[in-house]
Parts: C-alpha cells; sequence; structure tokens
C-alpha cells in the first residue's frame, strides 16, 4: 500500500471507530462481540441475555446506524474497506 492509500484507511478506521462510539451502549456491545471477539449471535445473545434473533436485530440496526454515519462523515461517498 502506498502512503496515500494508508493515511484514508487510517482516516476511515477513525471515522468507523467515532462511529461506533456514538452508538447505543447495547449496539457497541453486539459490535464488539461478534467483529473483535468474533462470538456468534447465539453466544452473544447468552452473555447479554438476548435471544438470537434480537441479537441480530441490534446488529442489523447498528449496521444500518454505521453506515448512515459513515455516509454523513464522508459526504455520502461510498467508502469500501
Amino acid at each position: 500500500m502506498n502512503k496515500t492509500a494508508v493515511e484514508k484507511r487510517h482516516s476511515v478506521t477513525k471515522m468507523i471507530a467515532k462511529a461506533i462510539n456514538n452508538l447505543p451502549i447495547k449496539e457497541q456491545a453486539v459490535i464488539s462481540l461478534y467483529y473483535h471477539d468474533e462470538l456468534t449471535m447465539k453466544e452473544i445473545g447468552t452473555i447479554l441475555n438476548l435471544t438470537a434473533s434480537r441479537v441480530s436485530q441490534i446488529h442489523t440496526k447498528a449496521i444500518r446506524r454505521l453506515k448512515g454515519r459513515v455516509r454523513v462523515m464522508r459526504g455520502n461517498e461510498t467508502i469500501l474497506i
């Protein structure tokens, strides 16, 4: 990767981190457990005392929020990571 690509990726990573930090706590937890800890929806449900179906709903809502916030931050430019 050239320097410009590395800088752009770093910028996008910072934007995503900021957007995640602005999510409601439960959505932050689901995103963290799913992507960082690589747990299944069922495992997350057990930890949060929710059904896997509810975890999936929370995950979907969080991803939609993140997509919307990152688009706003980037001026509606689509970002591929």
